[in-house]
């Protein structure tokens, strides 16, 4: 049951942040507001469907939630998610957007079991070349500058 109450907690949380963002994104003037909007309402959208979701899977009383996975797993997992972010980060100064993103992807791949090398390269080269054209070309982000090319 605390699993419950925590995943409500964090589903509420969510939700009001990208509300309060939503509502702030608002005061800006619409052309450099547009993909905080956009990204707000989806953030919102997904915490209200969590909700819905909690409360329609919510457990039969008397049923306990059983706390399965170990502390120690659960910190490498996110200190490995947190240094890969964080990795992506510097990959992102030092070459372009394309390969780091890649191998990003790539790379969590790999991390997460998956060793089918043609989906590997499938994957991460689609997933980089539709971040590519929402964000370039679709919403005119400019590009980052890398040490390694421009």
């Amino acid at each position: 049951m605390r699993q419950v109450s925590l995943n409500m907690a964090f589903a509420t949380i969510v939700t009001c942040l990208a509300l309060i963002s939503l509502y702030v994104s608002f005061g800006y003037s619409f052309e450099s507001s547009y993909f905080p909007r956009i990204l707000s309402a989806f953030i919102a959208l997904l915490g209200v469907f969590f909700l819905v979701r909690i409360q329609l899977s919510k457990p039969v009383t008397g049923q306990e939630e059983e706390d399965t996975l170990d502390l120690r797993a659960q910190g490498v997992a996110a200190a490995t998610v947190f240094l890969g972010v964080a990795g992506y980060g510097l990959a992102l100064a030092v070459v372009n957007f394309e390969l780091a993103t890649a191998l990003f992807l790539a790379a969590f791949m790999l991390f997460l079991g998956q060793r089918n090398p043609g989906l590997i390269i499938a994957v991460s080269a689609g997933t980089t070349a539709i971040l590519y054209g929402i964000f370039f070309e679709f919403l005119g982000v400019s590009r980052l500058e890398s040490f390694f090319f421009q």
